[in-house]
């Protein structure tokens, strides 16, 4: 399979960074000496990326939109996106507005606060889609229950509470609105985490391979210590 590598300026710095640490320890005289160069800047170029891209994920976001606005036109130089992506960003796009709507309507500001958290952490899902195809399948899957089940949840409360029903804040098991929105923020924050896995999975194999074609040559993590 293979690996799609999005270069960002932070990876090109790690890179040029590794590369130039690896040139005042090590020397830099033969063919084999200048691979292993490439393939440890590589390897740190891609490991500042999923640290970048980690950090980004965590970073809190501001209240939900109510609006609909259309996204921008795409540039006609752009490759056309598959299918399963489109649909992503559609079904996505429907359910993001319907939690923005929740959000305006429902009164409770510890709820609204539930909202803006559930919101947040699905439009990380979703992006992850454009970033990672390998994830789509995942997502899908998030898109088509488990999003679904918590937009449902939340315009029945939303439909019980306007009607001044006092039960609105509880489901069936007896359980606290509140509470069953956090058990939901808590499956979303694991969906999203998981999208990660394989990325670190490749960087770790990447650092196995590394650690190997060092062993063979006589170095060690040691020898990288000034």
């Amino acid at each position: 399979m293979k690996k799609k590598i999005k270069i960002v300026p932070v990876s090109i710095a790690a890179a040029a960074a590794a590369a130039v640490l690896w040139a005042l320890l090590l020397p830099l005289h033969r063919p084999w000496q200048f691979a292993l160069c490439f393939a440890f800047a590589v390897l740190a170029g891609k490991g500042a990326a999923y640290l970048k891209r980690k950090k980004d994920a965590g970073k809190s976001a501001s209240p939900p939109e109510v609006t609909n606005a259309a996204p921008p036109p795409s540039s006609a130089a752009e490759a056309p996106a598959s299918p399963e992506l489109d649909w992503i960003k559609t079904e996505g796009g429907r359910a993001l507005t319907e939690l923005g709507r929740l959000y305006a309507s429902i009164p409770d500001e510890n709820v609204k606060q539930r909202i803006m958290t559930l919101t947040d952490l699905a439009s990380k899902i979703i992006k992850d889609a454009e970033t990672d195809p390998r994830d789509i399948p995942r997502i899908k899957n998030f898109l088509t229950v488990r999003l679904p089940e918590t937009v449902m949840l939340l315009n029945e409360y939303d439909r019980m509470y306007s009607s001044g029903v006092t039960s609105a804040a509880e489901d069936a098991s007896g359980k606290g609105i509140e509470s069953v929105l956090d058990e939901m923020s808590g499956d979303f924050s694991a969906r999203l985490d998981a999208l990660f896995d394989q990325e670190l999975l490749d960087i770790e194999t990447d650092i196995s391979a590394m650690e190997s074609l060092l062993k063979s040559d006589g170095l060690s993590a040691s020898d990288f210590k000034i």
